[in-house]
């Protein structure tokens, strides 16, 4: 059993045990405490509001039930800024406990301390702070004698005017002592009060005195004590770490002063510091039950960081050795690493001034990051254009030995803002070796290597070098006419030129094709001809042979040349030839002749050719097939010219058509004539003769002939192609009506059938039986009796018919015997 304290008798703090041996397996703790100061509970000097809930039936209360075995440990230290009833139990297997944390056994008479100053009453004191002092008597005392502590002179109060306050059906009388009182020590301490009683005061004591004795305990302060680096680089949390002393009541509270307008409450913060220099940082403590610690000051370095800066020596060129330097300052401490990136995926150097090599022109983004003596890191980033050096050429001029030689320098790429030119002989021509365009006289032919060197306006150094041949000045100019005797006029005649030096080069020939002696503009020229080359040259076309001259000039340099004899040239007349094609064809047409000829009547063979083609002269659409089919019409001279030429001629699809089946109709009569399309589409079709017939341009009229009428359909595509089928439409005067019928299944004769009576499409017919019974009629006689009434065999014997053909013809009557 558990005694519950009353609301009244509740403590503010406690530190309690909760065994965990004789094999407990979970320990509890139940707390009771006002709801308004749910948030002041700490267990552990930790928060653990969240797990109240209010009382539904008394919700100024809230409760909580704490699992002791999920925190760990034996021994729990509770708090609030309030009274609050505890109770802790345990349940084993075997054993199980329970117990009241504690109680504060209030009665008529209270002593409480008061911190000076102020109206909080408080059960604990701290070390070094000044306390006053109340008395709650349920008298009134004419005299208190204090003695705060066993060193003290005691002080007293006489007549001491009491505060009286009515709590419920009691009076008691408050008395206060503004002692200041000062504990040096901590410890509890024993606080003795003698009060004097007036008679009548109702006290268990033999004198006129009551003595009261109050345990006040005090504790020492907290002492601060914190860590951090040495120095930290501005810009960088500087990290304080607090140091627990455990010295006094748990610490909840911690109180920084960076030294720099800032502060923090965190146990452990880090601060950013905007400046360099040093500061001067303070911590105060402040535990559980609000003792403030001593400041502790110490002072914290915060270094400037360095500042950084790339340094590159020129020119910036690619696949050049490109000197970086570190150019950075430092005003705290020394640098005393570095680290380079070059932005392009090469090695990291860590040399203070490096040199690097890129492979690769572009922008580059050189990256550096150095570090201080105190640890600042600095990264600074500049971007770098390594340039490619111009690009550069020149061409061997192609000279001999008479020319002056005229060089020129070209860029292809970037920009040049100085030349240099080595001709390769020994030369030092200062007048032209720095120009771009020079002009040099070489003494001898041969062949010399000339080197030209740039330098483009970022300072890269371009070379460029060729080996150039000053050639003799005899070219010979020699040429043979291919094919000489089979010239004709519509093609290319070809030449090879065969033209040589006895030393080096033929830098360009000239063609006069229709030399006529005076000209002097060539024809053709190659300024880069090579031994054997062929060139063509075309010729006006003509019917006729015509004969022309033909010399070549070949040139070793600008002034050194030599020119063949003329050389005669026979070209053939050519056919010129005239082919039109016939307009489209349908499939079904006849064969056509073709048209191709030679339009100035040349002497020649002439052939057709493709798809189509009968007989060598004629195109029959038949053997072609539709679609679109290329004839070529090939002429050929007896001296070999010849010519092609090419027409489409297009076969167009036919209609496919079936006029339908003969048929058989009476006189007066009609039937619909049943013919189909079997291939085409929006045709059109035309019936002939039209008499007889309801429409003559439909597909399927109604055939009412007075005679025997033979029917052709023509059917046309839209694009006039057709065909044509044809039908008869046999006429008979009369039906031929049989006389009697075995309806018995044997296959024959089993039906009464009256050929062509359908054609009555408006006839009528009944059949009585000898009593004048209707056993069968029917409106048109498609389908012929079987014999049989109501799906009953009728009897053997006669019966009787009428048909009324109803178109104007006369009624047909008469008997029919049916026998099985």
């Amino acid at each position: 059993m558990v005694l519950l304290n009353p609301l009244e008798y509740s403590i503010d703090r406690i530190t309690l045990y909760s065994s965990t041996k004789l094999n407990i397996a979970e320990q509890f703790l139940n707390i009771t405490i006002p709801t308004s100061k749910v948030s002041s509970f700490k267990l552990n000097n930790q928060d653990f509001s969240n797990r109240f809930t209010a009382f539904p039936s008394k919700p100024e209360f809230s409760y909580a039930q704490i699992l002791l075995h999920q925190i760990g440990g034996s021994s729990f230290s509770l708090s609030a800024d309030t009274g609050f009833n505890a109770i802790a139990y345990g349940f084993g297997n075997y054993e199980s406990y329970a117990y009241s944390a504690g109680t504060s056994l209030a009665s008529n008479i209270n002593v409480s301390a008061l911190k000076s100053g102020t109206n909080q009453a408080v059960k604990i004191a701290c070390v070094s702070d000044t306390y006053d002092f109340k008395l709650a008597l349920p008298y009134r005392t004419t005299k208190l004698v204090w003695k705060l502590e066993a060193s003290d002179t005691e002080i007293v109060q006489n007549n001491p005017e009491p505060i009286i306050i009515n709590s419920g059906n009691k009076v008691l009388y408050e008395y206060r002592l503004s002692s200041q009182k000062n504990f040096s020590s901590s410890g509890v301490k024993k606080i003795i009060i003698t009060s004097t009683t007036p008679p009548g005061a109702n006290i268990c004591s033999t004198t006129d005195e009551e003595v009261i004795e109050f345990d006040f305990e005090v504790i020492d302060l907290p002492v601060p004590e914190f860590t951090f680096p040495a120095a930290t680089c501005l810009g960088t949390p500087a990290n304080f770490t607090y140091v627990e002393k455990n010295i006094g009541e748990p610490v909840n509270s911690w109180i920084w002063d960076f030294g720099d307008g800032s502060t923090s409450t965190l146990q452990n913060p880090s601060h950013i510091y905007a400046r360099p220099g040093n500061y001067k940082v303070k911590l105060v403590l402040k535990s559980i039950i609000g003792c403030l610690s001593n400041v502790l000051e110490k002072t914290v370095f915060i270094a400037a960081p360095q500042v950084s800066k790339i340094g590159v020596a020129s020119p910036l060129c690619v696949n050049t050795n490109i000197s970086f330097r570190d150019e950075s300052t430092s005003q705290d401490g020394n640098i005393i690493a570095w680290e380079w990136d070059f932005g392009d995926n090469t090695t990291i150097s860590t040399l203070q001034n490096p040199s690097h090599l890129f492979a690769v022109a572009g922008t580059y983004n050189v990256k550096l990051t150095t570090t201080t003596s105190f640890n600042c890191k600095n990264t600074i980033t500049r971007s770098f254009v390594i340039n490619n050096p111009a690009e550069i050429t020149f061409d061997d001029p192609g000279s001999c030995v008479n020319d002056f030689v005229g060089f020129k320098a070209k860029v292809l790429t970037g920009s040049v803002t100085s030349w240099f030119w080595n001709f390769g002989d020994g030369s030092n021509d200062v007048s032209q070796n720095t120009k771009a365009e020079p002009v040099h006289k070489y003494n001898a032919a041969g062949q010399y290597t000339v080197t030209l060197t740039a330098i483009s306006t970022e300072g890269c150094n371009a070379v460029f070098s060729r080996v150039i041949k000053i050639s003799g000045a005899n070219p010979q100019p020699i040429f043979e006419v291919m094919d000489a005797t089979g010239l004709c006029s519509n093609k290319e005649v070809f030449f090879k030129n065969k033209s040589t030096i006895p030393f080096g080069n033929i830098t360009k020939i000239e063609w006069f094709f229709q030399y006529n002696g005076v000209s002097s503009v060539p024809d053709l020229v190659d300024v880069n001809p090579q031994f054997e080359e062929i060139y063509s040259f075309k010729y006006p076309k003509n019917h006729l042979a015509t004969n022309y001259r033909v010399v070549l000039r070949a040139y070793s340099g600008s002034v050194c040349f030599q020119q063949s004899l003329p050389t005669n040239v026979t070209v053939n007349g050519s056919p010129s030839l005239s082919f039109l094609a016939p307009a489209e064809l349908c499939l079904n047409n006849f064969r056509v002749l073709l048209n191709g000829k030679d339009i100035n009547s040349i002497a020649g063979t002439g052939k057709y050719v493709g798809k189509g083609v009968v007989d060598g002269v004629y195109f029959d659409p038949v053997v072609a097939g539709v679609g679109n089919h290329e004839i070529v019409y090939s002429f050929l001279t007896p001296r070999g010219c010849a010519d092609t030429v090419k027409q489409t001629i297009r076969v167009l699809d036919v209609p496919e058509v079936d006029a339908g089946e003969d048929l058989n109709i009476l006189l007066a009569g009609e039937k619909q004539i049943q013919a189909k399309i079997i291939k085409g589409e929006n045709l059109t079709y035309k019936w002939s003769p039209s008499i007889g017939l309801s429409d003559d341009k439909i597909l399927n009229p109604i055939a009412s002939p007075k005679e025997t009428t033979k029917y052709i359909l023509t059917v046309s595509s839209p694009q006039g192609c057709y065909v044509a089928d044809e039908v008869l439409v046999a006429v008979y005067q009369d039906p031929n009506i049989p006389n009697a019928f075995s309806p018995n299944g044997d296959g024959y004769n089993d039906t009464w059938v009256i050929k062509y009576l359908e054609s009555f499409v408006s006839a009528s017919i009944k059949i009585f039986n000898r009593y004048g019974q209707v056993v069968f009629e029917a409106q048109q006689y498609n389908t012929p009796w079987n014999g049989r009434f109501n799906g009953v065999d009728v009897p053997v014997g006669v019966y009787y018919y009428i048909i009324e053909p109803n178109n104007g013809r006369n009624r047909y009557t008469g008997s029919i015997t049916l026998i099985r």
